[in-house]
């Protein structure tokens, strides 16, 4: 058994992709890309958005896919919500003045 770092209760432990960590870091192969994805699936909404946010969290942007989403998907993800919180900010702004 390999150690995935899960704790009791900790949204590890109801992941889809537990104990299956070569599957989740395909190489460029559709297929490999696909079949991760679809562990990624299996996941309950909770688990997926847990695991996106830990991802962002221990900046695990690099490799894997995680949440359904591949590295540069997840960065992608993360720029466009730096946007608009920069965009309500301002918004904000505006309205404050």
């Amino acid at each position: 058994m390999s150690y995935t770092g899960a704790v009791p209760d900790d949204w590890r432990t109801k992941a889809a992709c537990l104990g299956r960590w070569d599957e989740m870091h395909p190489d460029n192969d559709t297929d490999e890309i696909a079949a991760a994805r679809a562990v990624c699936a299996g996941c309950p909404t909770a688990v997926a958005r847990a695991c996106f946010w830990d991802a962002v969290r221990v900046g695990d942007m690099e490799w894997g896919v995680r949440a359904g989403l591949r590295a540069n998907e997840r960065r992608a993800v993360v720029k466009e919500l730096k946007r608009r919180r920069m965009e309500r900010a301002a918004a904000d702004q505006e309205l404050a003045a």
